[in-house]
């Protein structure tokens, strides 16, 4: 009985002392994912001016699919879910990174990853699996990068972008 009572303590103290890491590192990822998805947002508004030199017959939702998958993680920083959020940001830069792709070579330094953005992205879900996450949010969601074309609608996917 002593016994139990022994390892049950120690599980309780294990568990007290988990939450306790998570809630402490809270901050820490919430400024990470903040930081995260300032640099995506400017990543894929900067491939935007790209946008117009696909020809509009291989326009296939890529761009589009980057806008929403970069609101998509704003959704999630709210929600307070700042790993998941990181996660879906980096998949929008990298859709950007495609178009930015068509009339470039080569990546701008700026884009590369640092070394705190490389350290969160340690077991990322596959790109499939990110897809369903945002289509199982949205389940009526399309991609279109038709509008995109005539129209900067780009006003929230960073913190300090005005809202309408």
């Amino acid at each position: 009985m002593l016994k139990q009572i022994k390892v049950l303590g120690l599980l309780s103290g294990l568990v007290l002392s988990l939450f306790s890491f998570s809630v402490n590192a809270q901050p820490y990822l919430k400024s990470r994912a903040q930081q995260f998805i300032i640099k995506s947002a400017q990543i894929i508004k900067e491939s935007h001016k790209y946008i117009g030199d696909i020809e509009t017959q291989k326009l296939d939702g890529t761009f589009d699919r980057a806008v929403k998958q970069q609101r998509y993680a704003r959704v999630l920083f709210e929600r307070g879910e700042y790993l998941n959020a990181i996660h879906h940001s980096d998949y929008a830069r990298r859709l950007a990174f495609n178009v930015y792709h068509i009339k470039n070579d080569f990546k701008p330094k700026a884009w590369e990853y640092s070394a705190n953005e490389k350290s969160s992205l340690q077991n990322i879900p596959m790109n499939n699996t990110l897809d369903a996450r945002i289509e199982e949010a949205n389940p009526q969601i399309t991609y279109d990068d038709l509008p995109y074309l005539t129209d900067m609608v780009l006003y929230d996917l960073e913190f300090n972008d005005p809202r309408p």
